[in-house]
C-alpha cells in the first residue's frame, strides 16, 4: 500500500445546499459508468430511478451495469430522505452498496465527495459507519464519527492523488443503523490523455 495521507474533512450541508452552492475543489471527473446493486425498498422506493444501464432500477438490490444515474446526476439532496425521498438511493444493512466507477480514460483522483443522508436515526437512516476507498494498490477505510444535527452531510477525502480508469468505494453500515442513504458522489482531479500512437506522433510531428 502506498503512503497516502488523505486529509478528510465532513461537511454540514444544509444551509449552503438550500440556496444552491456545491463545493468544487480541482477539475471535476465525470465517471463512463458504475455498477452496484440497486436501492432498496420500504414505504417508499429508494431505487436508482434514473440509471441508464442494464439491470432491473424497479426491483430492489437487482444488480445494475453499464450506465450512471442518481448518484451522477448532478443533483444533491439537500433535505432529509422523509422530506424529500427522490434524489436518495438506499440500501438497508443486509445489503452493502460496493459501487465500482469506470473512467473512459485514466485519471488521477485527488478528492472524492460522497453526499449522504444524516436524519439522527429517524427511519433508521444513519450515516455510513465506514467508507472504504479502492484504486490500484490503494486500499483504506475511513471511520465515519457520529455529528451533531440532523441536516445532510458531505464525507470528503481529498489528498488521496489515487491513479487509474476504476475506482471501487464501499459504503459500510453503521452498527445498529439499519438504513443508509447516498445523493451523489463526485471526483475532483485530472484525466491523462491516453497516448497517441507511434505512426500518428509521427504524422503530426510529436
Amino acid at each position: 500500500m502506498r503512503n497516502i495521507r488523505p486529509c478528510i474533512a465532513i461537511l454540514v450541508l444544509a444551509a449552503g445546499l438550500a440556496a444552491g452552492w456545491t463545493p468544487a475543489w480541482g477539475a471535476p471527473i465525470m465517471p463512463q459508468s458504475y455498477e452496484m446493486i440497486n436501492g432498496g425498498a420500504s414505504t417508499l422506493n429508494y431505487w436508482d430511478d434514473s440509471y441508464n444501464g442494464s439491470g432491473n432500477k424497479t426491483v430492489s438490490y437487482d444488480k445494475l451495469s453499464g450506465g450512471l444515474g442518481e448518484l451522477t446526476d448532478g443533483v444533491i439532496a439537500s433535505q432529509n430522505w422523509f422530506d424529500s425521498p427522490g434524489p436518495y438511493v438506499g440500501w438497508n444493512n443486509s445489503h452493502t452498496p460496493v459501487i465500482t466507477f469506470h473512467f473512459s480514460t485514466k485519471v488521477t483522483i485527488n478528492t472524492i465527495n460522497v453526499y449522504v443522508d444524516d436524519s439522527n436515526g429517524a427511519g433508521s437512516v444513519n450515516l455510513p459507519g465506514s467508507v472504504r476507498i479502492q484504486m490500484g494498490s490503494y486500499d483504506n477505510s475511513f471511520v465515519v464519527s457520529e455529528l451533531a444535527g440532523a441536516e445532510p452531510k458531505l464525507l470528503q477525502y481529498t489528498g488521496l492523488n489515487l491513479s487509474g480508469r476504476e475506482l471501487v468505494l464501499t459504503l459500510n453500515h453503521r452498527t445498529g443503523a439499519i438504513w443508509l442513504m447516498a445523493s451523489e458522489i463526485t471526483f475532483d482531479g485530472t484525466a491523462t490523455p491516453e497516448p497517441l500512437p507511434a505512426i500518428l506522433s509521427l504524422l503530426l510531428g510529436d
